[in-house]
């Protein structure tokens, strides 16, 4: 279908009103880049994760899921092995949390109440899980300018050992 029919029917517009209702910055993105399907295999299957998603919504309310923020560039950092900042590592155990959330509810809704949503499973299913390595970066970085004292043996004691020198320095001068 070409760009004209596409305007004469105000399909940029439905998406951009459709891309309001989106949580995530990937879910506007997906949305404004969607196109036409003519294959009536992948029309039917689209319509029935539609169909499962509405039914698990309605029945079970919304799956846990928020804004975060865009990590694409933390994951290219990452992959040329440079150093993240605390503030990307809290941005990736953000999305290592709503995982684990969204995974939990899946599990919860299609294991404990007997419901079966298998067009909508492969989605939940391929959801990364690293609840070990969420809870070490919840436990060692405070906020995104603190990083914990305890985060390792060696930062305990740099701090401690700084402290000391502080109060020694301040000893010396009031006396």
């Amino acid at each position: 279908m070409n760009n004209n029919c596409l305007d004469k029917l105000e399909y940029f517009k439905i998406l951009e009103i459709l891309s309001d209702f989106a949580k995530t910055y990937a879910g506007k993105k997906l949305i404004k880049e969607l196109v036409p399907s003519f294959d009536a295999i992948q029309v039917s299957n689209l319509q029935l994760q539609t169909s499962q998603a509405i039914d698990m919504i309605n029945k079970y309310g919304m799956p846990p899921i928020g804004e975060f923020n865009d990590v694409s560039l933390h994951l290219k950092k990452l992959d040329g092995d440079s150093i993240l900042s605390t503030k990307e590592i809290l941005d990736l155990a953000c999305i290592l949390k709503m995982s684990k959330e969204l995974s939990l509810f899946f599990n919860e809704v299609s294991e404990n109440l007997n419901c079966d949503f298998n067009i909508l499973k492969p989605f939940f299913n391929n959801l990364y899980l690293n609840i070990d390595l969420e809870k070490e970066i919840y436990m060692k970085i405070i906020d995104e300018n603190t990083i914990d004292d305890r985060a390792s043996d060696a930062l305990y004691s740099i701090r401690r050992n700084k402290k000391t020198l502080e109060q020694n320095i301040k000893d010396k001068l009031n006396h």
